[in-house]
């Protein structure tokens, strides 16, 4: 595959990412202080409506021009995404933990090193499990 087309990817992969943050962030708002739902509760609805923006956004703009030839159906590429964003939410909370308990880091670099390094693991494992092209012998 050409830079040219992991360029694209990359730089559609950073957009659909900031328009789930944002679709996050909102719901989350609008949970707590509109429908006055507890934070945690806001934030559980919240994470699934920006990781279906996140999904869709993906599945039909990032890696739209390989929907056609996957090995998986959508129903299985949505599940193996709900798999992601659950293992990202994982990797924020435990990368946290060791980062702030094991190093003399200051909690905004520990902060900063999950933000940047997640999303870089998160579009390879898109790119290359979720919506894998198939080849063919």
């Amino acid at each position: 595959m050409s830079l040219i087309i992991l360029g694209r990817e990359v730089f559609r992969y950073g957009i659909v990412g900031l328009l789930s943050a944002a679709t996050h962030f909102l719901a989350a708002l609008y949970a707590i202080e509109i429908l006055l739902l507890s934070p945690i509760v806001g934030n559980l609805g919240a994470f699934v409506f920006g990781a279906l923006v996140s999904y869709l956004g993906n599945s039909f703009w990032t890696f739209g021009h390989r929907r056609g030839v996957t090995f998986f159906s959508g129903q299985q590429r949505f599940t193996r995404y709900l798999l992601l964003a659950v293992c990202g939410f994982v990797y924020n909370a435990i990368g946290m933990l060791i980062l702030t308990e094991w190093t003399a880091f200051p909690p905004a670099i520990c902060i900063f090193l999950i933000v940047v390094s997640w999303p870089a693991i998160s579009f390879l494992l898109c790119r290359y499990w979720i919506f894998k092209v198939a080849t063919h012998p």
